[in-house]
């Protein structure tokens, strides 16, 4: 299962969109985006993120049941990128 960061990077690859917009898209230094992107700095906020998904053009919504834990949260996520792929507002 791909993380958030992963499919994040795939489709901005896909796109030809530099992590320097990224990271204008986010108010965040190209390295803080390169880092979280590469998993050696997970630690960005999740407005953050938003604003990244946003960018990318990826719906972002809260859930209608909030997770209890981290863990809960994240394959949450899993499940939804494996069940949507992340489906594109555009399309």
């Amino acid at each position: 299962m791909a993380s958030i960061p992963e499919k994040v990077k795939a489709d901005a690859q896909l796109r030809g969109i530099t992590q320097e917009r990224l990271a204008q898209a986010a108010g965040l230094t190209r390295r803080q985006v390169n880092q979280w992107l590469n998993g050696s700095n997970p630690n960005i906020s999740a407005d953050a993120v938003e604003q990244i998904l946003n960018f990318l053009g990826f719906e972002v919504r809260p859930p209608s049941n909030p997770p209890r834990s981290a863990a809960e949260a994240e394959a949450r996520v899993g499940e939804t990128v494996r069940r949507f792929q992340l489906r594109d507002k555009s399309r």
